[in-house]
C-alpha cells in the first residue's frame, strides 16, 4: 500500500505593512491620541509662553471656534476616554449617544456665542460658530434661531 503523504497547511504570516496598519488603526490609539491632543491643548491655553508651533495651534483654533477653544481640549478628552473605555473594556453599552451629545452642545455655545455677539461673531464664535449662526439667522430669523440653539 502507498502510504499517504500530510501536508502541512502552513499559516501565512500578514505583511508587515499590514500588521503596521492593523495596530494603527487600534481604537485605543485613536482614544489615547485625543487625550493628548486634549491635555497638549489645554496646557498651552494655560501658558503664557508658546512656540511657534503651539501659537500656530492656538491661532488656528481660535479661528475654527472662537472662544470654544477652550471647550476643545474638554470635548477631545472626553470623546478620547470615551474611545479607550469602551475598547479597552469591550463595554458594548457604552450609548454613543453622550459623545455625540457632547459635541451638540459644543456647537450650540459657539454659534450662541457668535449670535450673541453680532458684528464679532467672528471673535466670539469662529468661522464654525459664525457660519452656523449667520445660517441660522438668514433662514430662520434671530429669534428662531435663539430657540433652536437653546433647544
Amino acid at each position: 500500500m502507498a502510504t499517504k503523504r500530510r501536508t502541512r497547511k502552513t499559516r501565512k504570516q500578514p505583511e508587515t505593512l499590514q500588521q503596521i496598519a492593523d495596530f494603527l488603526l487600534r481604537p485605543e490609539l485613536w482614544g489615547l491620541a485625543l487625550i493628548a491632543v486634549s491635555v497638549f491643548t489645554l496646557l498651552n491655553l494655560l501658558t503664557g509662553s508658546r512656540s511657534a508651533f503651539t501659537d500656530a495651534w492656538i491661532g488656528y483654533l481660535q479661528d475654527m471656534v472662537g472662544l470654544g477653544a477652550w471647550g476643545v481640549p474638554l470635548v477631545t478628552g472626553v470623546l478620547g476616554l470615551w474611545v479607550v473605555i469602551r475598547a479597552v473594556e469591550q463595554m458594548p453599552d457604552l450609548p454613543w449617544q453622550r459623545p455625540v451629545g457632547i459635541t451638540v452642545l459644543f456647537l450650540a455655545f459657539v454659534t450662541g456665542a457668535a449670535l450673541y455677539a453680532g458684528i464679532e461673531a467672528q471673535i466670539a464664535g469662529g468661522l464654525v460658530g459664525s457660519g452656523i449662526a449667520a445660517f441660522l439667522n438668514q433662514t430662520l430669523g434671530r429669534v428662531a434661531a435663539w430657540f433652536v440653539i437653546s433647544l
